[in-house]
């Protein structure tokens, strides 16, 4: 009697397998149209609108310092006896990204760059970053040199400001003093 039952069932298991297999085909829906869309935009831009100027400066028999601020308007400090006079401009920078896009300003290593001219060589050290419009904010990592920021302006414009703190030696030999910085953005 068991071996009937085991039997029955798995006859009645293949025949239920066979009418799953033998049941007519429903007929096929219509093809859904699903709509995809993509947006091609230009990657973050950043254009220089001018250098960093710590105008005229008075050397003394001692060394001294000028600070300057990361604004729009920037103002430059002198102590140890110098005097500053003239232009006093943050490199000004202008970029264009998307609404909400994050990126990230690179500044050279450890901050500085050196100044050449006809006497000993001037370090600028302490470079930082100032925003105006636009731009918010997010973060600072000293350890890889990166500040991030957030663009708000629904318009993706933005500007932003680099200065630092120049140290002139004693006795600073008269004359024009160049130097360049390197900067590296980075988006996403």
């Amino acid at each position: 009697m068991k071996w009937n039952v085991l039997r029955s069932s798995r006859l009645w298991v293949l025949v239920t397998c066979g009418l799953f297999a033998l049941a007519p085909a429903h007929a096929a829906s219509p093809p859904v149209s699903v709509p995809a869309r993509l947006e091609i935009v230009d990657p973050l831009s950043i254009s220089k609108i001018s250098d960093m100027d710590f105008g005229k400066v008075v050397p003394t028999t001692n060394a001294g310092t000028v600070v300057m601020t990361p604004t729009a308007a920037a103002t430059c400090t002198a102590a140890g006896g110098l005097i500053q006079t003239g232009t006093c401009r943050a490199a000004e920078f202008q970029g264009r990204g998307l609404p909400l896009q994050l990126f990230r300003i690179k500044l050279p290593a450890q901050r500085r760059m050196t100044l050449t001219g006809p006497g000993a060589d001037m370090v600028v050290d302490n470079m930082t970053t100032g925003i105006s419009g636009g731009l918010t904010l997010i973060s600072v990592s000293p350890g890889n040199g990166f500040t991030r920021y957030l663009i708000l302006d629904l318009d993706g414009q933005f500007r932003y400001y680099i200065a630092g703190r120049l140290n002139v030696g004693a006795n600073q030999t008269p004359g024009s003093y160049f130097g360049t910085f390197r900067i590296l953005v980075d988006y996403n």
